[in-house]
């Protein structure tokens, strides 16, 4: 009994780490593409951070993204902003039975000079 119970342990644990992977890569590529496609003047100073809001479709497909608090810099806020307005395609996940259950992920993305 013990037994079982370890090895159903050991599998949850791999499952969730392996969910965990996939949601982790996702959102360092939706980060990446959002920093990228961010027009960020040279005024900015400092690491401000905004947070962004993305709706997903059952398939983990980005169908809107805003930003849901902002940094405190106005400038990198509108930067970000746009960016988030421009993007057309959103990166999709390798696994999108992941975000069946999970239809907003919210990110925190900090200014990297």
């Amino acid at each position: 009994m013990a037994a079982r119970k370890a090895a159903d342990d050991k599998a949850k644990a791999d499952a969730s780490a392996q969910k965990k992977k996939v949601v982790d890569d996702w959102t360092n590529r939706i980060k990446a593409l959002v920093r990228s496609r961010a027009n960020v003047p040279e005024t900015v100073t400092g690491k401000p951070v905004v947070q962004v809001r993305l709706r997903l479709l059952v398939n983990g497909v980005v169908f809107e993204g805003q930003l849901a608090r902002a940094s405190g810099n106005r400038a990198y806020d509108e930067a970000v902003e746009r960016a988030i307005a421009g993007i057309r395609e959103w990166p999709t996940p390798t696994d999108p039975d992941v975000f069946r259950d999970n239809r907003e992920i919210i990110l925190n993305i900090e200014y990297e000079k």
